[in-house]
């Protein structure tokens, strides 16, 4: 190993400066003797650590490690000198990392997210609950689009997404948690039996994918469904007086308000269902998540 020179100047850039990061570097090159391990150690490159050391070398100006020539560092007596002075900073700072992880095992909020329909479904709302009745863990809801799903596990407004949208899984963790099956609603006439109704003949399909193709109608079928926004079905069932009479909607279940729409008795012709699935960055600091997926993944399937 090329041995360090020994500045003869104090450096321009960094002057007395040292950082917290680089101390901790030399403690873990102190106890490994080695470069490369103490890389390992702190999941950092070799060359990282090097220059870390160089940068303490400068703002002491004095050689920290000598090689002894079978690739094994030895510390100079100002490191020893250095590494027994760090001792105290060293315990206070083992101590503040248990603090700030006792603090999260505690006090930890989920962030869970789903479409404005999903939100809806009685099978996201038995999900929500046994996530809140995860002790230790705290939730919270935010609507987010299926196609801003991504986006907003990657930039840490959520979680946890639950819906059809599934992440790339090279990136992303995705495990079925159950599906929610269609239905058709029929808009009903505003005006009594007896008054003359002109009922329209409109026909929409919910389709959230739209990567997807739609799928085939039924031989038996003549019905040619359009396909309706998300939003704007979600509009209708709010403000159903908006909606055109007579308008059948292909939909995923949700509650609906019976006063305005029926349940058609074929109820689901080409057998469609709305896949639900719990989605989260595989890296994600939340240790617990697998865990608590597959325990919520398994609730749900066998419910």
């Amino acid at each position: 190993m090329k041995p360090f020179p020994i500045p003869t100047e104090p450096s321009s850039t960094g002057g007395n400066h040292v950082d917290f990061r680089h101390l901790s570097a030399f403690r873990r090159v102190y106890r490994e003797r080695d470069f490369s391990k103490a890389a390992s150690e702190l999941r950092t490159s070799r060359k990282s650590i090097v220059r870390m050391i160089e940068n303490l070398e400068n703002s002491f100006r004095c050689r920290l490690f000598e090689s002894d020539g079978y690739r094994m560092l030895q510390p100079t007596p100002f490191a020893e000198r250095l590494f027994n002075d760090l001792k105290p900073i060293s315990q206070l700072q083992t101590d503040l990392e248990t603090k700030i992880s006792t603090i999260r095992e505690s006090d930890r909020v989920l962030q869970i997210a789903s479409s404005p329909a999903v939100f809806r479904t009685p099978s996201f709302c038995r999900l929500f609950r046994e996530m809140q009745s995860v002790s230790g863990v705290r939730t919270s809801y935010s609507s987010i689009p299926c196609e801003d799903a991504a986006k907003s596990l990657i930039s840490g407004r959520c979680d946890l997404y639950v819906g059809s949208w599934k992440g790339d899984p090279r990136r992303f963790t995705n495990c079925s948690s159950g599906s929610n099956p269609y239905h058709i609603l029929t808009r009903k006439p505003n005006n009594p039996p007896d008054r003359a109704t002109t009922l329209h003949s409109l026909a929409y399909l919910v389709w959230p994918n739209v990567k997807s193709p739609l799928p085939a109608s039924p031989k038996a079928s003549d019905t040619k469904w359009q396909t309706i926004e998300e939003n704007q079905w979600l509009r209708w069932m709010d403000h159903p007086d908006e909606c055109p009479e007579g308008t059948r909607i292909y939909a995923p279940q949700i509650p609906v308000d019976s006063t305005f729409w029926t349940i058609s008795p074929n109820s689901n012709p080409l057998g469609l269902s709305q896949s639900l699935r719990l989605s989260f960055l595989r890296q994600h600091p939340y240790e617990f998540l697998p865990s608590l997926t597959d325990s919520i993944q398994e609730k749900m399937m066998v419910g």
